[in-house]
């Protein structure tokens, strides 16, 4: 687009710097190496691939204002030219700002607006671009124009991230744990992230987040013990029959077959318990969260009830509860018919479970979520959305209406609206009344 490979005049930022440097290609002089030529006017390209949903990376690289403020300045100290044709300049770090003003006193003339095309004409090359404050197309002649283009991912990261078994984003980026919570730790225990493989920042930054990576793995090591997830495993590995449901259902591809049986490969497997009501045969449970001692606490919280009617909210332990939490630190007050049962993640629940809830006492069934991508079971979460969807049907099918059970994403942040959602979802269930005594018997019946 630009065209660099096509045109000697255009060079990177990272080039730049080799020029700019004593033990570069040009021992610091103001030579094009790849024309031998020195060059005395210079233009910036900012966002030269960034912030570009159509044609390069929809993100902020975060450091390229910076940078090239940075080598602005030591070119114009040498009597340079310095033209920057920019969208926006983001300079949010302590004195950054500071460094930007300094850079305009220096003499260094900024373009609003994006570069169009650039035209070779003769040893110099003309950059074409809009000029948004004054709304005009300019024209300006320079012999050389650097671009600043977006930080992307290596392969070699694409590669570490296969073989820990890492989530990325979209963009390739390694997840943290949770952005706020948890920012440097990743969905892998005892593996943590620091710096530009989270995602472009700045030096002041990488520092930091090196620190805290740093702390984290020395308290992870130096802990006497390590608290494992509570992995799933085979009540009785005769039971399976190699179908391979519940390879498709884990999110962590912690289940392979061997000699026709599904083995898991407890290194992998982080507890979400989605491969349990996969299991067509019910050959799978949970350690620490047996189906058995689920269904003790489903009974129990209800027992223990004495509400008008009695709602059980599902809740995933590590974001979503994080909110109930804090809701409860902030003293909000929410209908008490709501009692709480963390969970690692929705996708642990069988329509058994929740139709066993309303058996015993409940009037209606909430899920708590944590948002897609958060959390240590993050993947595992969309698994969760779509079982809802299903159970609401199959909810029908037994008696129960569907608006009975709720399911949303809770989100940190959003702690302060949970008093709204247990109010709303009480008053849906308190004007359907509770559950009919006919109902529960059949339920009850149906369950065995």
């Amino acid at each position: 687009r630009y065209g660099y490979g096509r045109y000697p005049q255009v060079v990177t930022s990272l080039e730049m710097e080799r020029i700019l440097d004593v033990n570069g290609p040009t021992g610091g002089q103001l030579i094009n190496p790849k024309t031998g030529k020195e060059f005395r006017r210079v233009a910036y390209i900012l966002c030269a691939g960034s912030r570009d949903t159509e044609n390069g990376k929809p993100y902020c690289s975060r450091v390229c204002c910076l940078y090239a403020l940075k080598q602005a300045q030591l070119l114009l100290d040498r009597g340079v030219e310095v033209w920057i044709h920019y969208i926006d300049i983001r300079a949010p770090g302590r004195r950054y700002e500071e460094f930007y003003l300094e850079t305009q006193r220096k003499g260094a003339l900024f373009v609003k607006g994006k570069v169009v095309e650039l035209i070779p004409e003769g040893d110099r090359i003309i950059v074409r671009g809009e000029d948004m404050m004054l709304n005009r197309i300019v024209e300006n002649p320079v012999d050389l124009v650097v671009l600043c283009p977006p930080i992307i991912v290596t392969d070699e990261t694409h590669k570490l991230a296969e073989m820990l078994r890492i989530p990325v984003d979209e963009d390739g980026f390694i997840l943290e744990r949770h952005p706020k919570l948890d920012p440097v730790a990743t969905k892998r225990d005892g593996v943590f992230a620091c710096g530009m493989v989270l995602g472009p920042k700045d030096i002041q930054t990488t520092t930091a987040e090196a620190e805290a990576a740093a702390m984290k793995a020395v308290n992870f090591l130096s802990a006497e013990r390590l608290i494992e997830p509570n992995k799933a495993y085979f009540i009785d590995p005769e039971l399976c029959d190699g179908c391979g449901a519940c390879i498709e259902a884990c999110p962590e591809a912690a289940i392979s077959i061997v000699d026709g049986k599904a083995v898991i490969k407890e290194v992998l497997c982080n507890g979400c318990g989605a491969c349990i009501p996969a299991c067509p045969r019910g050959a799978l449970d949970q350690e620490g969260l047996t189906e058995e001692q689920l269904k003790a606490q489903i009974r129990g919280i209800l027992e223990r009830s004495e509400a008008e009617v009695k709602i059980l909210a599902f809740v995933e332990r590590e974001v979503a509860y994080t909110a109930v939490d804090l809701a409860g630190l902030a003293r909000l007050e929410y209908p008490s018919s709501i009692r709480i049962i963390p969970l690692p993640s929705m996708s642990r629940l069988k329509l058994e479970h929740i139709l066993y809830a309303f058996a015993h006492g409940a009037d209606g069934v909430m899920l708590l979520e944590a948002p897609e991508h958060e959390g240590p079971y993050g993947k595992a979460h969309v698994i969760s959305e779509e079982r809802a969807d299903d159970y609401r049907w199959e909810l029908e099918d037994h008696g129960v209406d569907s608006v009975r059970l709720w399911y949303s994403r809770v989100y940190v942040p959003d702690w302060r609206k949970l008093k709204k959602v247990f109010t709303t979802f009480h008053d849906m269930i308190a004007d359907e009344g509770p559950l009919d005594d006919e109902t529960r018997a059949k339920l009850r019946g149906e369950l065995g």
